[in-house]
C-alpha cells in the first residue's frame, strides 16, 4: 500500500512538472510485462530470462494495475531504471 501511494504521489509530480518528450514510443498495458518491456527498452537490453526474472519481480512489487500503468506511463527511461534498480544499480535477474 505504501508503495503504490509512493507511486501515486511520483506520478502526480511528475504530470504537474509539464509535458516530456518520450525516449521510446510506448503502449500502456497496466501488466508487468508492459512494465519490464518499458524498463528493459529504456536499458538497451532484452533477454527472455531478463524478462522471466522481471516479471516475477513485478508481480511481487506492483499492488495493482493503476501502479503498474503510472510506472509505464510516467517514467522516463531515467526514472524507470532508478526505480527498477534502485541504489544497488542491479535490476531483476543481476547478481552482485
Amino acid at each position: 500500500m505504501i508503495l503504490l501511494a509512493a507511486i501515486w504521489l511520483a506520478a502526480t509530480v511528475l504530470v504537474s512538472c509539464g509535458p516530456r518528450a518520450p525516449t521510446h514510443q510506448r503502449r500502456i498495458t497496466g501488466t508487468c510485462e508492459g512494465v519490464c518491456k518499458h524498463y528493459l527498452v529504456c536499458k538497451g537490453t532484452h533477454s527472455a530470462k531478463t524478462m522471466k526474472l522481471c516479471v516475477a519481480e513485478c508481480n511481487e512489487v506492483f499492488s495493482g494495475v493503476l501502479a503498474r500503468q503510472a510506472f509505464e506511463g510516467l517514467l522516463d527511461c531515467r526514472q524507470a531504471i532508478s526505480f527498477m534498480e534502485g541504489d544497488s544499480g542491479r535490476g531483476p535477474g543481476s547478481t552482485p
